[in-house]
């Protein structure tokens, strides 16, 4: 009987320290464990973003890096969100109009990205310069599930936030910062908006407040 115990005792040790001390890699494993799908890294010596180093110019006398950025994830879905930021990238530079090494005319590249608990958030931001003038930046957004390793759209964030978009605008409502809310609103109806997800799992989003003078672009948490 001491011998069982003692073996029982050894086995609930051993479990024990098995647990991953990563909270992202650990919540990714078990959600696999309990699905046939089976979610891995691309190189497991990598993080989930790989930041890619891809062209240095100049831009007005200072150094500017191109970078291209790689989800560090191995689904077919990631594939093809891999594949148009890479595109969007190599047409940009196709594109350029240089003097030298000099850029006069062409896009400039950045990026934000957040690693959360669920959710792999890209946000490719970018805008043209020509010549010392900066035009208005825009964005592309990409969201990838780390259980499912599929990008998710707007609608399916909404509803994994428990929102559907009526409640959504309610929220944007109590949120947003604009002398004249409706205003802003209905800004964001006509214009659109983008979703990410933050390394604290909190939803954002990305919207234009649009005026006849001005076009600013501003985030905010919503969650």
């Amino acid at each position: 009987m001491r011998k069982a115990i003692v073996l029982i005792m050894c086995f609930l040790c051993l479990t024990g320290c098995s647990k991953k001390d990563n909270n992202v890699e650990n919540n990714l494993d078990s959600h696999s464990q309990d699905t046939e799908f089976k979610l891995k890294k691309i190189d497991e010596e990598k993080d989930f973003v790989v930041v890619n180093e891809n062209q240095r110019i100049l831009v007005n006398n200072e150094e500017y890096v191109l970078n291209t950025l790689q989800i560090n994830l191995n689904s077919e879905e990631v594939a093809n969100v891999n594949l148009e930021i890479k595109t969007f990238v190599n047409n940009s530079i196709k594109k350029f109009v240089l003097n030298g090494n000099e850029l006069q005319q062409g896009n400039i590249i950045n990026y934000d990205y957040y690693v959360s608990q669920d959710y792999i958030s890209i946000i490719q931001r970018y805008h043209l310069y020509y010549d010392g003038l900066i035009g208005e930046e825009k964005d592309n957004v990409y969201v990838v599930s780390l259980h499912t390793g599929k990008v998710v759209n707007s609608l399916e964030l909404l509803s994994n936030y428990n929102l559907d978009e009526d409640a959504f605008y309610k929220l944007l409502e109590e949120k947003i910062d604009s002398e004249d809310k409706l205003f802003t609103l209905l800004n964001i109806k006509n214009h659109g908006y983008s979703l990410y997800v933050n390394n604290e799992n909190k939803l954002c989003v990305i919207y234009r407040e649009i005026t006849d003078d001005s076009n600013i672009k501003k985030e905010l948490s919503l969650t």
